[in-house]
């Protein structure tokens, strides 16, 4: 059975897939803006630093732990993990810069609806749909969980990956539907890459 449809693998999927599912339902039923609206009003300093953190797991921090973690462990695994990045990066890009440019922030939209936020929230005003961070994040836990094939390191990557996407909504750098796009193609992304490697060995076997 291919690597990526073994069953410690499903839960991960299934995992951020459920995260998905809830976060394109809430602004269904919640009114626009309703994480601005929210944060405005609740925000903490201590949660704050907390998720600066932990979205560092999907910015240059994190990409070399994945690296070095991949080499490491298994660096036949590092060309389909790569081929699946790439593409991650290549969709985001082109959603962010070409499809959507002018999709506003948080900041963006607070300001427009004169809206105060902390000044400790995220300044970027554009570019916001979808969530890049949270696509590369899903995406290299999912590699992580092909090379680690056990349920409970799968349901920890998934985790973490959900931490990610919430500290985007959180630093108001994201809206939810930005991040639950962004988990749909990071999740996709990552079985892709490996399936068109998993093809290309194949055929040339």
């Amino acid at each position: 059975m291919k690597a990526y449809l073994i069953k410690p693998l499903n839960l991960y999927n299934y995992t951020i897939f459920l995260y998905v599912v809830i976060a394109l339902a809430l602004p269904i039923v919640l009114p626009q803006g309703f994480e601005v609206l929210y944060l405005s009003s609740n925000y903490s300093n201590a949660v704050n630093l907390f998720f600066t953190y932990i979205t560092k797991f999907a910015e240059w921090p994190g990409i070399l732990f994945f690296a070095v973690v991949v080499l490491y462990f298994n660096r036949s695994k590092s060309f389909p993990f790569a081929i699946a990045c790439l593409l991650t990066f290549a969709a985001i890009s082109f959603l962010k810069q070409i499809a959507f440019p002018s999709s506003p922030r948080p900041r963006l939209w607070a300001s427009l609806h004169q809206i105060q936020i902390p000044e400790t929230a995220s300044s970027l005003m554009q570019h916001s749909f979808p969530s890049g961070h949270t696509a590369f994040a899903v995406c290299m836990f999912f590699c992580l969980s092909v090379l680690f094939q056990k349920k409970i390191f799968s349901l920890i990557f998934a985790v973490l990956a959900i931490l990610v996407a919430l500290s985007r909504v959180y630093l108001m750098a994201h809206f939810v539907i930005d991040t639950a796009i962004g988990a749909m193609l990071g999740l996709f992304f990552g079985i892709f890459g490996n399936y068109l490697f998993d093809l290309y060995r194949v055929k040339h076997a």
